[in-house]
């Protein structure tokens, strides 16, 4: 559930920055760029350093090793640029983890979570019903 939360907030955020980009100057684009660009190189690096911290050589969870964590932050980190538009179309990912992760994020879903977490209001309850009476004003 959590990587098709974070799919979502990335295409919001995805919009916001190309929406943006639209309406900023040539000059403006390129320098946000660069910065997007370097911050990304930042954010490889910390996971990376937190993979080394967390992981020995020999660690790994489902056969899952820590070389493969990296390579799919890599890919995953140059999908996000592409899909801004700040590089190329990146290449075929080879981590076994990226073809779960897109799989599960593009698949069809007939759980949804908000659905039943209180977003679904109705005005037809009766007070009646409730251990916890409202209290008159007086």
């Amino acid at each position: 559930m959590l990587n098709i939360t974070e799919q979502l907030h990335g295409e919001f955020a995805k919009f916001l920055y190309l929406t943006l980009a639209s309406q900023s100057s040539k000059q403006e684009v390129l320098e946000a760029r660069e910065q997007i660009k370097k911050i990304s190189e930042d954010i490889i690096g910390y996971e990376n350093d937190m993979i080394d911290y967390l992981f020995s050589d020999e660690q790994s969870i489902n056969h899952i090793d820590k070389d493969d964590l990296k390579v799919f932050i890599t890919e995953r980190t140059d999908k996000v640029l592409s899909d801004l538009k700040i590089i190329d179309e990146p290449a075929e990912p080879k981590s076994d983890i990226s073809s779960w992760f897109y799989k599960d994020v593009s698949g069809i879903r007939s759980f949804d979570l908000f659905a039943l977490t209180g977003n679904q209001y109705t005005m037809d309850w009766k007070e009646e019903l409730f251990e916890r009476k409202i209290p008159k004003e007086e």
